[in-house]
């Protein structure tokens, strides 16, 4: 009976106009209500979720548009990046979905599901680049802090925007939906570090995220991001500190990052489910 259950839901899922939907959302959340809504909406929508109070910047009643609230900025201090040498951290707050090796092309999405290093990526030769290489997944719920940093210092030397689709990323669609990291919308960072080795940090969208930004420039003056791989005419590499923000999730999603083959190791001690805030260790490199 469950099994019919989530298949009638997962039906409805494929079905259900999850972009319009998530445009729909990210439209609402811009709006500036009337200071007394908006400080209604925000206490509500706080307490839905569980989030935070405390750690946020600014008091939660002053935030003046949904979408405000959700890319919050944290009080100074709220977090600690780990500064050992050669330390990976977290990029995010959020619970460890999955970790391992990538193998013949291949992460683990879920118990018994499988998707392509190389369609994750949309780049058949990074993904060949960083094969056999270390990969871990963040999972970030509605009431996490939605700001996504660099797990490592190293310079941004590529990134691309994937269109998709915007399924939900929770336990669900996880264990139901194939493919689901490589169908949704995202965006791919390229990061070298100073040994030379690439890593890449893929931000996934999902249903009721109106959009991703990125917080890093790296252009040329008098160019602007048209949502495509850049060339090196037209891209300025950027150098990045372990720590520094990389993008936003306008509501929560997943990130998945991969290390090159040989380039780190992740610690001994992780456990999928485990939470996860952003600058903790997660992994050392070589």
């Amino acid at each position: 009976m469950k099994h019919s259950v989530d298949e009638i839901k997962l039906k409805a899922l494929e079905l259900f106009p999850k972009k319009a939907f998530s445009s729909a959302v990210g439209k609402w959340a811009a709006i500036r209500f009337p200071s007394m809504v908006s400080r209604l909406q925000n206490r509500v929508f706080s307490h839905a979720v569980s989030l935070m109070r405390d750690e946020a910047e600014l008091d939660i009643e002053n935030y003046p548009t949904l979408d405000a609230l959700f890319t919050r900025r944290l009080k100074a201090g709220a977090r600690t990046v780990d500064m050992a040498p050669g330390s990976i951290v977290s990029p995010s707050d959020g619970h460890l979905a999955s970790f391992g090796t990538v193998q013949e092309d291949t992460l683990i999405q879920a118990k018994g599901i499988n998707y392509t290093l190389s369609e994750l990526l949309g780049d058949r030769i990074l993904g060949k680049e960083l094969n056999y290489g270390k990969y871990f997944t963040v999972y970030l719920s509605p009431h996490d802090y939605h700001r996504v940093h660099f797990p490592l210092d190293g310079t941004v030397i590529s990134f691309r925007h994937i269109d998709g689709q915007c399924f939900p990323v929770g336990e669900f669609s996880t264990l139901n939906v194939q493919n689901l990291y490589c169908i949704n919308e995202r965006i791919v960072t390229v990061c070298e570090a100073p040994t030379g080795r690439k890593a890449a940090v893929v931000m996934i969208a999902a249903m009721g995220v109106g959009n991703m930004s990125l917080s890093y420039l790296p252009l040329v003056e008098g160019t602007h991001p048209d949502w495509k791989i850049f060339d090196k005419e037209h891209f300025s590499k950027v150098e990045k500190k372990r720590g520094d923000e990389l993008g936003i999730f306008h509501l929560g999603s997943t990130v998945v990052v991969v290390l090159e083959k040989d380039m780190g190791e992740l610690l001994p001690a992780l456990e999928t489910g485990m939470p996860l805030t952003m600058g903790r260790q997660i992994g050392i490199l070589h």
